[in-house]
């Protein structure tokens, strides 16, 4: 049976049992298990996508003998552009119909069998190398001042693996390769050397750069960077990709992260592709707040504020967090809901929407209260709450357009009130607190 009829019949079942059974049936096929491998490699990057169909050659080549020779060149960057197109159509030329398209697939990377590295790693545990992003919360009360507050660039994000010989790959956060044309070789070589040749990978993002002009805005960045994915991207569009990161991969996670930081500043200090990320040390809240309003102010996304203790971990870590500066605004109370356990009997979240109704959500958090309110709200519910809240946000699932909030908190009642802020109140609230000094 050909490498294809089995990759044929895994996709032929829908159950991953099914698929695994299918594969663990052909275990010591070592060809397969190097496909399987080469496909789902998340820090593999072949740097062409050239799989056109050439003229068959009568000597017919094994997916034994030219993996290796793709391995050899591809990868390491010994051909490309027209010399790796050149380089494919060769090999593809010498390869059987059903060999040519497991290659095609390897290529591509999508064996098209409804299986990826998890199956993979079941049937040959630890085959296939796995690598997940550090990710931040959204619950600031972790953070401990003084911290780190980083810029949050409005880029493709991306990590980028150096090996020791200073060959680099770019991975996008789904796993997907993105091929900046060679244009950070210079960059990742005096990176390894500083590193004495020891693998090395970076966190950051892929952001477009075009002198005289800056940044150049989210949209036509994006386009070029899903050029670089789909492999279509042209010279003077991969000149414009410029590599902004703020960490190293630690999993050993034991070095915290000003270690980490400081050793990410100093590899990229004379880099001309890679650099660091705009960073403030903050001593408290206040401080960070103030270089949030500042990159606000600058048309910027926002910041992200990170403990300098930190460990690297491959999750999402409550060690950082997206900063959000906290909105008050007052709010009409329009009913309650019963709590659970042992507030089952009590008063658990009041339900609460803006004076003109556009905004309506239910709030849980009493800490700012004595635990005897959830009885005294049950017959004396408050009219009038003042909320303090990070930002309003759209439910897609609401059929009235409504919009909700993001971590709402009671923090007053107002018995001075009888009018709740209205949606429009609430935009100029926020445009002075997020922007004014």
């Amino acid at each position: 049976m050909s490498i294809l009829d089995i990759l044929n019949q895994v996709a032929a079942t829908n159950s991953p049992i099914e698929k695994a059974a299918i594969l663990r049936e052909n275990i010591d096929n070592s060809t397969l298990k190097e496909v399987c491998r080469l496909a789902n490699h998340p820090l593999l990057c072949w740097y062409t996508t050239h799989t056109t169909s050439p003229p068959k050659i009568p000597t017919e080549w094994s997916l034994e003998y030219v993996i290796p020779m793709m391995l050899n060149v591809l990868p390491t960057r010994k051909a490309t552009g027209n010399a790796a197109k050149a380089f494919m159509d060769d090999i593809l030329s010498h390869l059987s119909v059903d060999d040519e398209e497991v290659i095609r697939r390897v290529i591509l990377k999508d064996l098209r069998s409804g299986f990826g590295e998890s199956i993979t790693n079941k049937v040959w545990p630890g085959l296939v190398q796995t690598f997940d992003f550090l990710l931040c919360d959204t619950d600031p009360s972790s953070i401990v001042y003084p911290a780190y507050s980083q810029l949050k660039a409005d880029g493709m994000r991306c990590a980028m693996s150096i090996d020791e010989r200073g060959n680099y790959t770019l991975m996008s956060r789904n796993g997907k390769p993105i091929d900046d044309l060679n244009k950070m070789a210079a960059d990742a070589m005096h990176i390894s050397d500083l590193m004495d040749n020891q693998p090395t990978i970076l966190d950051g993002e892929l952001v477009c750069y075009e002198v005289g002009a800056g940044f150049l805005d989210r949209k036509t960045s994006n386009g070029i960077l899903n050029k670089a994915i789909r492999g279509t991207i042209s010279e003077k569009e991969a000149e414009l990709i410029h590599y902004v990161g703020w960490d190293i991969v630690d999993t050993t996670s034991t070095l915290p992260y000003r270690e980490r930081w400081e050793m990410f500043c100093d590899l990229t200090y004379q880099c001309s592709k890679i650099s660091y990320i705009e960073t403030f040390i903050c001593k408290n809240e206040k401080e960070a707040l103030k270089h949030f309003k500042r990159v606000r102010r600058e048309g910027k996304e926002g910041t992200i504020i990170k403990n300098t203790e930190s460990k690297w971990v491959p999750k999402r870590s409550k060690e950082l967090c997206k900063f959000k500066a906290e909105i008050e605004a007052e709010f009409r109370v329009t009913g309650f809901e019963y709590g659970t356990g042992k507030n089952a009997t009590r008063v658990g979240k009041l339900n609460i929407q803006s004076e003109c109704g556009l905004i309506k959500c239910n709030v849980g958090i009493f800490k700012d209260f004595e635990d005897s309110v959830r009885d005294e709200w049950l017959t004396d519910t408050p009219k009038i709450v003042t909320i303090l809240y990070n930002e309003r946000i759209t439910d897609k699932s609401r059929k009235d357009g409504t919009e909700s909030l993001f971590l709402p908190r009671v923090t007053a009642v107002r018995l001075d009130k009888d009018v709740a802020n209205t949606r429009e109140e609430m935009i100029e609230i926020e445009r002075r607190i997020l922007l004014d000094d």
